[in-house]
């Protein structure tokens, strides 16, 4: 994985505080379950860890109470598990967002530095904890140790050839495939902190799992011995989950070329077998009851690792997150019943699955295919895994991606703030596909194109689209001044190979971006970290360029508003959206969020398109906007002069903050009315029409000079404040998406202003 860069650590990566919640997910209440979950787990630490006894039993024995020696099971935590409790809880609250350095947490961390562990369990857990820890040799040592371990306790003989005991490996031993996955995710977690792993043992891991996977698709906790084991979903989804990462050190560097999607049958058995046994997850059924939270926090890996939003036509983070807050008990924890689990480690799984299952998502990949046909969206499986990967890695942060579809509400495709597209082969797409993705665009949302092996047909059809979608904007390459190049991390000019990005813009932000040369996919399929970095660095650019550099959104977090309820507001009020040559309507989805801002606020927003230059303005409000140099006609001056001195008021905002468009209509408006601009202070009675949110401003606009308190500048008529002008932007801010290159306020401060001012006015 690449280094961390010093340079990231200064990029604040803030949650946008004005948000709409998913009400199913209800993110907030989520929050408040992880709270819990934490504080319980610190006041259940003693003695600065979570083991059960202070004198481990090493050598699995102990004497009963009349002196006899007897043995312990290999899956006793005071015994051969022996520090496992402690690592698992480490990781569980790292995961959850607590800092190594965390007064709390430090006696914990000294305590797994310094135990002698040997159980598998145990091992596999401390490797998870070791991959949450700051990079240093001291981590690193102890990571190489540990795998060293878990390597010399794999079974290499007979059928069991790839699998773990509780401890070290005897001949013609004992094995379980729950064994095997912590010892794999162990192993994992050393390879993902640069341990060489060879890739000897993840052939031997794939080859065992394959071999006891059932014809069905399930696998079972091991094969008969003294008892017939059921298949479970819980253990089918570790196979699925282990298969997806063998799938990545062993197979990824097969699919570079476009030959079309790619599958592993394993795989695609195992999770067909789930879906059709979904019904067994995040249940009271007594079907697993016992093992409910090792389960969800397997079907957590799954869903991450798959990147697939949805397991039988079901969210998975939507189910399982629902089952976990009814299922918390009142001290904070969770438990199963098992016990030889016991409620600490039933707690840390469904942390896990909390923390880890509603991580920012950094794209999301669209399955184009139909039902009779199946398009080659998934050349390279791994490719938004790995650039995703790549970027949290980066920040310093837990980041997801997902694959979704088109047969879902748009507002489900906004868990991610880039729909990513890719293909070799032309781009086909249905009316209500086409204007799904349209309306996900309107809304703020930013389509990544990618055309795997540079291929023509898909460039050409992705532009066609474009064209089609957006007639009045052109697909151009994006110039050297653009702000993906030259305000991110990582700037164009020092890349070895500079990338080259085609895109499409409203003038305020890019709605499309194409990538049609260098084939980074294909880099970022085969993790090519160092040789081909750049790719990865353009990657990161285009996802905080979409982000804003700081407004990361936990899943199942929003900037879209819907209705509340159709119940008829008490108020209502007209508002015109003003024509004129320009770019009179770059923000089209700006102006839809705000009528449910305001129908949720208690006020009817009526609107309407009326061009001032052949038509008398009826509304109470009107609003006008650009991207560029506008003159007005005679008529519309007249127009607005008539409209104003009736008692309507005049709202201008140059979208995006385009200064040619600010500075035309600063001209514009003194000639129109014969009347110098007033600073509208925080005084002003508009403001005092809702709780106005403080006033932020985007990045870019306070690089570029602007900022410090509200800008809002004032024109009055007849004694009253009839005309507002903000020569930065509103209108990008209605959209509700933060994004960067944008001269003006934030989202939540954009909205609140507008709203402030039809409220204002509202009868």
């Amino acid at each position: 994985m690449p280094k961390i860069f010093a340079a990231a650590l200064l990029i604040p990566l803030l949650l946008l505080q004005t948000r709409v919640c998913f009400a199913e997910t209800n993110n907030d209440a989520v929050e408040r379950a992880i709270v819990r979950a934490k504080e319980y787990l610190y006041e259940a630490q003693k003695n600065g860890n979570w083991e059960v006894t202070n004198t481990p039993v090493m050598d699995d024995t102990e004497k009963d109470e009349n002196g006899k020696i007897v043995r312990k099971s290999g899956q006793d935590v005071d015994g051969a598990q022996y520090g496992g409790r402690t690592a698992l809880a480490v990781y569980a609250l790292l995961a959850a967002g607590e800092s190594p350095q965390s007064e709390k947490l430090k006696p914990a961390i000294e305590f797994l530095k310094k135990t002698p562990m040997r159980g598998t369990y145990a091992l596999g857990m401390r490797l998870q904890a070791w991959l949450f820890m700051p990079e240093s040799p001291e981590i690193r040592k102890l990571a190489t140790n540990d795998a060293k371990q878990l390597l010399s306790m794999m079974h290499t003989q007979g059928d069991i050839k790839g699998f773990y005991d509780y401890t070290k490996a005897k001949p013609g031993g004992a094995y379980s495939l729950s064994r095997a996955q912590y010892a794999v995710l162990g192993m994992w977690a050393a390879e993902q902190m640069g341990v060489e792993i060879q890739s000897q043992f993840w052939s031997i891991v794939e080859g065992a799992w394959v071999k006891h996977q059932d014809a069905s698709g399930a696998w079972k906790y091991r094969e008969g011995s003294n008892r017939e084991y059921p298949f479970t979903v819980g253990i089918t989804a570790v196979g699925v989950a282990t298969l997806f990462i063998t799938q990545d050190y062993l197979h990824s560097s097969r699919w570079t070329d476009c030959r079309g999607n790619v599958s592993n049958a394993a795989i695609d058995k195992g999770m067909k077998w789930i879906g059709e046994h979904y019904e067994r997850y995040a249940t009271d059924e007594k079907f697993d009851r016992e093992y409910t939270y090792p389960v969800m926090y397997a079907m957590e890996r799954i869903g991450v690792a798959s990147g697939y939003k949805y397991i039988s036509n079901e969210d998975w983070f939507k189910k399982g997150s629902k089952f976990l807050l009814k299922e918390q008990r009142k001290n904070g924890s969770w438990y199963g019943g098992a016990k030889f689990i016991g409620d600490i480690p039933d707690t840390c799984f469904a942390l896990l699955f909390l923390a880890r299952g509603r991580a920012p998502v950094v794209m999301n990949k669209l399955d184009y295919s139909n039902e009779t046909e199946k398009r080659p969206w998934n050349q390279r499986p791994r490719d938004a895994a790995n650039i995703s990967g790549w970027i949290g890695h980066w920040l310093e942060r837990d980041l997801n991606w997902q694959i979704v579809n088109l047969n879902v509400d748009v507002n489900e495709l906004h868990d991610a703030p880039i729909l990513y597209i890719a293909g070799s082969q032309k781009l086909e797409l249905t009316p209500e596909q086409g204007a799904k993705i349209k309306q996900f665009i309107e809304q703020g949302g930013l389509v990544l194109g990618h055309a795997d092996c540079g291929a023509a047909a898909f460039n050409d059809s992705f532009n066609k689209l474009a064209a089609e979608w957006f007639p009045k904007y052109e697909m151009r390459a994006l110039p050297d001044s653009h702000p993906i190049y030259t305000n991110q991390q990582f700037r164009r000019e020092k890349m070895r190979a500079k990338p080259a990005l085609a895109g499409v813009s409203n003038g305020a932000r890019e709605l499309m971006i194409l990538i049609d040369k260098g084939d980074l996919a294909r880099a970022w399929q085969i993790r090519a970290w160092s040789t081909r970095e750049e790719t990865f660095q353009t990657g990161a650019n285009i996802f905080q360029y979409a982000i804003d550099k700081q407004n990361l959104r936990y899943k199942g977090d929003s900037y879209i508003v819907s209705r509340d309820s159709e119940d008829e507001p008490r108020k209502s009020i007209t508002l015109a959206r003003l024509q004129h040559d320009g770019n009179w309507d770059p923000e089209p989805g700006g102006w839809r969020r705000m009528q449910n801002v305001m129908h949720n606020a208690g006020t009817k927003l009526q609107i309407e398109v009326v061009d001032p230059s052949k038509l008398a303005i009826s509304a109470q409000v009107a609003h006008l906007t650009g991207t560029g140099t506008i003159i007005l006609s005679e008529t519309t001056r007249n127009n607005l002069k008539a409209f104003v001195a009736g008692g309507g008021t005049l709202l201008v905002d140059s979208c995006g903050g385009s200064p040619d468009f600010a500075a035309a209509m600063d001209a514009e408006l003194r000639k129109t009315f014969s009347a110098e601009f007033t600073n509208v202070g925080a005084d002003n009675e508009i403001w005092k029409s809702i709780e106005m949110p403080a006033i932020e401003w985007r990045s870019f606009a306070i690089k570029n000079g602007a900022g410090g308190g509200s800008q809002i500048k004032g024109i009055e008529v007849d004694g009253r404040l009839a005309v507002l002008f903000s020569p930065y932007d509103l209108s990008a801010g209605l959209v509700g998406q933060p994004v960067d290159g944008i001269i003006g306020y934030s989202p939540a401060t954009a909205t609140g202003i507008v709203q402030a001012i039809l409220s204002s006015t509202a009868k």
